[in-house]
């Protein structure tokens, strides 16, 4: 399990120039879990949510982003 909290620039995440010019900040929670089901199989989970605030631009406030994804996987060989 990870579990990770970012406070930083977003242009890192966003990968826009527009994000640098107007200062774009984030407050990001990620959680990720991965666990064996079996010999060779496994499945993982993440979750994310960013808070993204435009302090360059006026009355631009804040916006909140969600992101979810699962996966199972199987060993092809051992």
């Amino acid at each position: 399990t990870d579990i990770r909290y970012d406070h930083e620039p977003a242009w890192g995440v966003t990968n826009t120039l527009q994000s640098v010019a107007v200062d774009v900040r984030q407050d990001r929670l990620t959680l990720a879990h991965d666990r064996p089901l079996g010999p060779r199989w496994s499945a993982g989970a993440s979750g994310e949510v960013a808070s993204v605030e435009h302090r360059g631009a006026a009355d631009a406030g804040r916006n909140l982003r969600l992101a979810a994804s699962a996966s199972v996987g199987r060993a092809v060989s051992s």
